[in-house]
């Protein structure tokens, strides 16, 4: 019997077809999974071409407590068009403000409480648009294609956790012009598993981040802009500006701080970028003073008020405030609510004195 060979150049491309079909199926796979079946509450809107929180969703398991309304928010119904005599606030962001689903242990539901407290004459409305894994792209394109539409009075902007995490800054997808290859490769599910996996689960076991002595990383990314983040951000000033509408900036706290030992990592559920070159305490707090530098630079472009709560959690000892690097506590949430309710209060009062005269 005579056995058929393959060519080299033929078992080569048959291989590389072979491969292509299995990353492909797992691409697949990893999407459908993620976007559909991961959680109940989220889902992927192809038209949006985003996660969207899935409307009327109920999930109360245990500690988990998840309420959607009809709209897609987090919190209680409201009405689309805006009564009048309402002052609207809407706080856009990602998992911190998101904060597990139950509006009453979210800061925008403390801030709901306490700006009532304050102003028992006023009527306040603060919604939840917070969703898990925002960047700040999602967040612009949400602003952009729905929140608008809700003719808020105020929105507060407390984004850029999931840029820092998961966008490495040696890389050009951290420019505001990226290519196509590397936005593909950043939106693979795929590639989005195996960096989770590489440096979430396995590095930890592997390595242990460096605590001290890391002279080259202290000030590592000082002079690093992320372009990309900027350029989201500063769009969503312009548009809010444009359109009239009251911003608030906030700066991102972290639990994360010089001096912590292994123990200290260990205790606060620290976890670090998903990617190498952040891997000590340096050289994670130089990137995390970029982002914040690149808030700060927008607010002061378009002279909105800006809620350093980086600073403002700095002043105490900051362990009961986080569950984790950045996600709060909810002493946290309170902290966070007190902070952008003494911004808020004096100008829902300014707007809603002018109004009355009117």
């Amino acid at each position: 019997m005579s056995s058929t060979r393959l060519s080299p150049g033929k078992a080569i491309l048959f291989s590389t077809i072979v491969v292509i079909v299995l990353l492909g199926g797992l691409e697949l796979g990893l999407r459908i999974w993620a976007n559909y079946f991961r959680l109940a509450y989220l889902t992927y809107d192809q038209k949006l071409e985003r996660p969207v929180l899935v409307p009327n969703a109920r999930v109360i398991n245990g500690n988990e407590k998840v309420v959607v309304n009809s709209k897609g928010f987090v919190g209680p119904e409201f009405e689309k068009i805006k009564p009048n005599g309402v002052y609207r606030i809407i706080a856009l962001g990602d998992s911190c403000t998101f904060a597990g689903g139950w509006y009453e242990t979210t800061y925008s539901g403390m801030l709901a409480t306490l700006l009532k407290e304050l102003e028992p004459t006023h009527k306040y409305e603060v919604i939840n648009a917070g969703i898990s894994g925002y960047n700040s792209q999602f967040a612009l394109n949400r602003l952009k294609d729905e929140l608008l539409d809700y003719n808020p009075d105020l929105v507060s902007i407390y984004i850029g956790w999931n840029d820092l995490m998961k966008i490495n800054p040696a890389n050009p997808q951290s420019s505001a012009s990226m290519g196509k290859v590397w936005r593909t490769l950043n939106e693979s599910y795929l590639l989005k598993a195996y960096s989770k996996v590489l440096f979430f689960y396995l590095r930890p076991l592997l390595f242990k981040p460096v605590l001290e002595a890391d002279p080259d990383g202290t000030k590592a990314f000082d002079k690093f802009v992320p372009q990309a983040f900027l350029a989201n951000l500063d769009e969503m000033a312009s548009l809010l500006r444009q359109r009239g509408i009251k911003t608030i900036l906030v700066t991102r706290p972290t639990v994360v701080h010089l001096g912590m030992t292994q123990d200290d990592l260990d205790k606060n559920n620290v976890f670090f970028p998903y990617y190498a070159g952040t891997y000590s305490l340096e050289r994670f707090l130089s990137l995390h003073r970029s982002y914040n530098t690149a808030t700060k630079q927008i607010a002061e472009k378009y002279g909105i008020p800006l809620v350093d709560l980086d600073e403002i959690f700095d002043r105490g000892t900051k362990d009961s405030y986080f569950i984790d690097t950045m996600h709060l506590s909810e002493e946290g949430n309170q902290l966070v609510a007190n902070s952008l309710a003494g911004v808020i209060a004096p100008e829902s009062n300014r707007h809603l004195a002018s109004n009355s005269d009117l």
